[in-house]
């Protein structure tokens, strides 16, 4: 249930950013979206300790380091592709730092893409039992 919370917090967020106009963002009003999709972040601790709890003994240091690992994959590729993505929309001819509010939308919404998909995945995770338990 936490965990959904989180992932609805983040798409609230999401979804936020990318309809507001950019003529009428507030600067608040962003600081609190951008603040909102960190929170959900602070997961991933509880992820690493769930799937300590959920690993054999003899393999819980191994079973962290393949979700840490993974971890830092996902926000690697995810980080590639957004800046693809936002240099595809915005053009290469424009000035270099320089983009377009479509630009970053689009940017959002793969951000927006990928949470759903995470959202959607979490009601397919089985549910395991605690290590030494039946």
């Amino acid at each position: 249930p936490l965990l959904l919370f989180c992932y609805a917090l983040q798409t609230a967020a999401l979804v936020a950013l990318l309809i507001l106009s950019p003529t009428k963002a507030d600067y608040w009003v962003v600081s609190l979206c951008c603040f909102l999709l960190g929170i959900p972040n602070s997961m991933y601790v509880l992820f690493i300790a769930e799937m300590k709890d959920l690993s054999p003994k003899q393999m819980a240091g191994f079973a962290v380091s393949v979700a840490n690992f993974i971890g830092f994959l996902g926000a690697f590729i995810l980080q590639l592709v957004t800046g693809w993505v936002i240099n595809l929309v915005n053009g290469q001819g424009l000035v270099t730092g320089v983009y377009t509010a479509t630009a970053l939308r689009a940017g959002f919404g793969l951000c927006l893409a990928v949470t759903c998909v995470g959202f959607v995945a979490c009601y397919f995770i089985p549910a395991g039992n605690l290590r030494g338990t039946n």
